[in-house]
This record gives C-alpha cells, structure tokens and sequence, in this order.
C-alpha cells in the first residue's frame, strides 16, 4: 500500500512537471478537426432559411426590416467565423462546451440549438447571435472566479437567444430611425435614449431569465453577485506583476534609472493622497472638501452615462441579481462540476494566448504588462521571455516614429509599481527604450540562434539607432555611460561584428536611397517607375505565389433604405473569382496555393489555420502605423516554407453602380442649355444623364513576407462594371505581371 501511495504521489509530480514544461515552451492554440457546419454553409443559404421562418402573418413593413437583418447578420457573423479569429475543436472550446453541455443538460432540445466558440478578442466579453451562435472572448476567461460564473455567463447568453433579443432590438431600432408614428417628432437624443433603453431593457431580462436558468443548475449561486464585479473592472487589467525593474537590465545592459523614478512616483501619491474623514471636526479640510465633491461628480457622471449606455450599470445588474437569489433560493451546491484543475488549466492557456492576442493587436503596453505579471509565475517560460521582446520591440518602433499604439487596458487610475511603470513607459525616451528592446533581443538571439524573428529585431534596432544616433554605435558619443558601454561589450562580442557590418551597409543603401529620392533627379526616376508599372505592369518572375482572401463585392449606393453592399450577388461572383485566379494561374504556368476560409471542406481544419496565420498577419500589417516585422513573423515563415515561397499575394475586386449623374449632381442641368442648339442630341443627353453609372476597381498587392516588403502594389480602375469578362480579364493581366520577368533579370525568384 505505501508503495502505490508513493507512486501516485510521483506520478502526480510527474504531471503537474509535463504541464508545467507546457507552459514554459507554450504553442499557441489552432483549431482542429472536423470544422463545424457554421464555417462551411454559404451565407446565403443560411440567409434564406432565416428568411423562410418569419411568421407568414407578420406585418410588411417589419417583415422587410427582418429580413434585412437577416441579410446583414448572416453575412456579418460569416465573415467574423471565417476571418481566422474562432477557434473550434481546441481545449478551450471543448471545455466551454462541456459546461454548456452542464447548463442545458435539463434541455437537449436547445441545447441542440446552440453552438460555442471561443473568440481570440482581448475584451472581457461574450455575445450571442440570433443564429444560435454564442461567441465567448478569450480575454473573459482569465477574470473568473470559478466554473459557476462561467455557467451564468452562458446561461445570460442562452436567455438573449430564446428572447430573440438581438433581432428584436434590431427591429425596434430600425423602427425609430424611419421616424413612423409615435417617434415621428422625436429628437435625435430621444431616439438615442429609446434606444438604450430597449437595450438596457433586454439585458436586464437576460440577467433575470438567464439566472432562473442558471438556478436549474447544479451549480452554486454563491459567486454569481461577483460577476458583475468583474463587468465593472474590465478596464483594468486582472494581473498585477510584481517589481519589474528586472526589466531594464539585462547581461549587457543595466538601466536603473527606473528604482529612482519608482520612488518618485510614490512620493507624489503619498503627497496627494486622501486625509481620512475626521467627523468630530464641524468644518472640513479644502482637501477633502475636493475629494467630496469629486466623489459626487462621478456618482453623477455614472448616473449619465448609465442613461446613455446600451447596459444597466454593473451595481443595478447585481443588486438584480442579488434579489433573485433571495427569491429562487437555487439548491445548486457545486462551484465546479466539470473539474476545478481543467477550469485552472483553461485559465492558463487563456492567459497565454492574451499574450499574443494583445501583441497582434499592437496593444504593445497591454502586451508587455501582461507578460511581466505571467513571468512571475512562469520564470522559466521562453514563450513570455520571447513575448516580452516583441512588445519592447513594438513600443520602440512607434517611439521612434512618434506615433501612438493602441491599448485596451486602463493604467492610469491604477498606484504604486503598476502606474509607476506605465508613466515610465510614455516619458522614456526613444533611444533608451530603443536600446532596452535591442539588449532583450541580442540576449535571446544568441541563446536561440535559429530564431530569425529575434534576429530582424535585432537588425532592424540597430538600423534605426544608426539613423538617429550614428555617434552612440561608433562609440563616439559619450553623453550616456551607460549606453556606451552597452555597445563597447556588444562590439567586443565577436558574434555582434557581423551583424554591425551588416546593419551599418542597410543604414548607408538606405541613406543613399532617401538622399536620391529627394534630390529633382530622384524624383523623377521614382514618379517615372511607378508610372510605367502602372502602364505596362510589373514583371516579378514569381513562379509560386500564396494567395490568401481574395475578395469580390457588389456595391450599389441607388437604392434608399437599402444595404449598400448586395451580399448575394457579391458571394456569387466569390466563387467565380476563385475559379478564375485558379484557371488563369495554370495557363499562365503561375502556381498559386489559395488560402480562402470560403472554400474549405469539412476536413481541411490544416488550411485553414494556414489561413489563419496569413489573415492575422495581414491584419497586423495593415493596422500597423510604423513598418516593423509582425508578431507572427516565425509563423508567416514557417507557412512559406511549407509552401515553398515567400509571396503572398492579397487581390480583390469592387464593382460599383452609383446614382445617375443628373440626380447626384442636378445642376449639371444648367448646361444643358445648349442643347437647344443640338436638339437631336437631347435623348442622348438625358439618357446618358439618368442612366445609372457602374465603375471598377481591381487590386493586386503582392509582399515577401521574409524581407517583410511589398513588391507590388496594383490597381485599376474601369468606368464599367465588372462583368465575368472584365473580372476574368483583370485578374489575368495581374497575375501575368506576378509571373512575367524581366528581360534583365532572371526569372528564378
């Protein structure tokens, strides 16, 4: 008997060891297989069969605001499922399926209704479609207490599905913007009122019905006042790290200027801190007289912006829900019924992949904050050490440039370490912080030296300090000690020689470049070779290229009332475009690897998380207000590598049909005047006047995702519309230019 003891007793050190090592060389999450039918079904199937169920007596005029709905929701939903952001068939969806599975085990019927997916959103949130579709973000997970809030959430979600919530407030909205009946002589801020108050209305109904729900439940209702607890503090961030002063220093560099200005800061809190109310005194302080009435205002701007807000305040939602506890007396006992351990496990894992989400976000301060907090958990974790150096790497990037990253989180209104960090962070100046995120980086990249992705970050600092501070790198400059002994122990290393060398020759071609292009002659070749690419096209001599989301769509701005993009029409002329990149590669002899969520069947779970690196990179890219190497830089190689090229080619197609000339622009009637001399040319003129104008635009950009560059960017417009003859032509004389060569240089790229 003792020996077995003993064995489960290392056997159980030796699991939370393996989860541990998990953790410390953590891969994010992909999807797996199958993919669900809700990723697969066309927008327009599933558009009709939400047409077909509006009740036959329901009135004309709600019944087209339905199926407006309909139209503009299934398409909406669609193109979130298929943008590479929900994940299905991983741990965490299966998890928050099981507890779905838990909640609804009374119900199979609705429970067969209802699917779940997790979100990769940094909000702490979750929302539900009329389709049944319940989306819980990732950024939710890590704030819970336990398995039970989870449960209430699900369970709030489930009740705006069986209230049909979500249409019905789209219905009562549209109602009031066509300003019919009783809110024909409302004003604009009465509508917005109206508005919020049905929303508010119907959120308050989802707490009460969900939480009868919930009290159907093994679960217990101990908890669930808490939940509202953490609605209120979403803003904030849940982590708290601890001192990170380890931060600014590393085996090359010590920056310790930080400890100073730590205290600082907690000088200046301690200095205006709040006296504590004295009540045997009759008159009180001017301080806490300031304090009262800034304690009033915010009850009063709460007030107002509960009244303006889509949600009842958090403090109204719980005290709701305090009642129905006392009312429902629920007999659930159970914080956890799946399991306490996996609940922790899902939590985890959430917390890694915030990581990331934040980073591809380039919410670099939200980002790095987080890591720091997980880093004192997980030490030992090359994934947060590597994570840490993207976010410094971000925050440079945009220092240097002189531009603002988003953040998602509040930190100003936080005190001590935490808000003494985040001050620090906006007031360092940009070669220090430039230098910080280049010490993190040349530590990690000489202890992984087959990471390339810490390899540009490095290439790409040092260029940029060459740029502004040539003096500090050569050694010259001696206005900083510190830094200059950074750098005196990198140029003694005899790895950093190269690598100098190397960014020293991209900073004097880059030099030289900027110097040409500003000079008369510069400008002219430049402005000349854009204009012939534009004319007879690029020649790459590409031979594969990676197309990824491709897209067509159909716009008409004619109709009143009407949505300007007509989805249908736009989906249909998806299909043919696909077929027409895929036939006009191979006659060319172009070979292209379509990276589409549109056009994947139930088993090709691999394609699309490929194209989900591939979206999310782009979407980084194009969100990105500073050139720099992407979050997922080691994913977008890895897919060209699988590949076997390093283009990536986005293209698409707009086809537009605008109001006639003579209706958009009535007073070019006046010139019609002299028509009175050419009265033959009067039915021309009107024609051609109220006929409806259609125009076209087709795009092509084609990057080499390893140099992180574009190499084309095409586009051309038509004052036609784009038929399958001009679209099919289009992509031709695009993809000709990808595959074509130039005369002086050798087609093997």
């Amino acid at each position: 008997m003792p020996r077995i003891l003993t064995y489960i007793f290392l056997l159980s050190l030796l699991t939370i060891s393996v989860r541990s090592q998990d953790f410390d060389n953590y891969h994010l999450l992909r999807a797996e297989g199958p993919i669900p039918e809700d990723f697969l079904a066309s927008s327009t199937e599933k558009f009709q069969a939400s047409v077909d169920a509006i009740e036959k007596n329901t009135n004309s005029r709600e019944r087209n605001l339905r199926k407006r709905f309909y139209l503009e929701s299934n398409f909406g939903i669609d193109d979130l499922l298929l943008s590479g952001r929900v994940l299905f068939n991983d741990a965490v969806s299966k998890y928050l399926n099981k507890v779905a599975d838990e909640v609804l085990s009374h119900d199979p019927e609705l429970r067969k209704q209802l699917r779940f997916y997790v979100l990769k959103s940094p909000i702490p949130n979750a929302f539900t479609t009329e389709q049944g579709i319940v989306f819980v973000n990732m950024g939710l997970l890590p704030r819970l207490d336990n398995e039970a809030q989870l449960a209430f959430i699900l369970c709030h979600e489930i009740a705006h599905f069986v209230e049909h919530h979500v249409i019905e407030g789209y219905v009562a909205s549209a109602q009031i913007d066509l300003n019919k009946g009783e809110y024909r002589k409302s004003s604009a801020y009465e509508k917005l009122m109206l508005k919020n108050l049905y929303s508010r209305d119907h959120e308050m109904a989802a707490d009460i019905k969900g939480f009868a729900l919930f009290a159907k439940t093994k679960y217990s209702a101990e908890s669930i006042p808490a939940v509202f607890d953490i609605l209120k503090n979403a803003e904030y961030p849940h982590l708290l790290p601890e001192l990170p002063g380890t931060i600014f220093h590393t085996d090359d560099l010590d920056l310790n200027d930080f400890d100073t200005y730590y205290v600082k800061i907690l000088q200046v809190e301690a200095e205006n801190s709040d006296d504590e109310i004295d009540e045997s005194d009759d008159e009180v302080s001017g301080r806490e007289a300031r304090r009262l009435l800034r304690e009033n205002t915010e009850e009063e701007d709460e007030e107002a912006a509960e009244s303006l807000s889509t949600h009842p305040s958090p403090d109204t939602r719980r005290d709701a829900i305090v009642q129905e506890l006392i009312k429902l007396q629920p007999k659930g006992e159970a914080t956890f019924r799946i399991s306490a351990a996996e609940f922790e496990r899902i939590q985890k894992i959430a917390n890694f992949e915030l990581c990331d989400i934040f980073l591809q976000a380039n919410a670099f301060y939200d980002a790095l904050h987080h890591v720091l907090a997980l880093k004192d958990l997980y030490p030992n974790s090359t994934f947060l050490e590597f994570a840490k150096i993207r976010a410094l790497y971000g925050q440079a990037k945009y220092k240097i440039e002189g531009e603002k990253y988003d953040h998602y989180l509040n930190y100003d209104d936080l005190e001590g370490v935490v808000h003494a960090f985040y001050k620090y962070s906006k007031r360092i100046n940009s070669k220090k912080l430039t230098v910080m995120a280049l010490s993190h980086a040349w530590t990690y990249a000489r202890a992984h030296p087959d990471n390339r992705h810490a390899a540009v970050i490095v290439e790409d600092l040092l260029v940029d300090l060459l740029e502004d501070y040539p003096n500090l790198i050569s050694g010259k400059s001696r206005r900083d000690s510190t830094i200059n002994d950074f750098f005196e122990e990198l140029r003694s290393q005899d790895a950093f020689a190269p690598v100098l060398d190397k960014c020293i020759k991209e900073r004097k071609r880059l030099d030289d470049f900027d110097e040409f292009s500003n000079t008369r002659k510069g400008r002219k070749v430049i402005y000349n070779w854009e204009k012939k690419n534009q004319r007879k096209g690029y020649r790459l001599g590409i031979d594969t290229v990676i197309v990824f989301a491709p897209q067509y769509y159909r716009v008409d701005v004619t109709k009143k009332n009407k949505p300007p993009v007509q989805y249908i029409a736009s989906e249909e002329q998806q299909e043919k475009l696909h077929d027409f990149i895929e036939e006009n590669g191979e006659d060319l002899g172009l070979k292209v690897i379509l990276l589409d969520t549109k056009t994947l069947e139930s088993n090709e779970v691999d394609l699309y998380n490929d194209a989900a690196v591939a979206y999310t990179w782009y979407d980084e890219r194009l969100r990105s207000e500073v050139k720099m190497f992407p979050s997922n830089y080691l994913d977008i190689l890895a897919l060209s590598e699988k590949y076997g090229s390093s283009y990536f080619l986005n293209m698409g197609a707009f086809s537009v049909r605008m109001k006639p000339i003579l209706i958009e622009h009535p007073g070019v009637m006046v010139y019609s005047v002299y028509l009175l001399f050419l009265w033959p040319a009067i039915p021309v003129f009107l024609y051609a006047g109220l006929k409806p104008r259609e125009a076209s635009l087709s795009y092509t950009l084609v990057f080499d995702v390893e140099k992180n560059t574009t190499v084309m960017a095409y586009r051309k417009t038509q004052k036609i519309k784009a038929d399958d003859a001009i679209l099919g032509n289009n992509i031709y004389h695009m993809l000709r230019q990808v595959k074509k060569s130039s005369k002086k240089s050798s087609s093997n790229n």
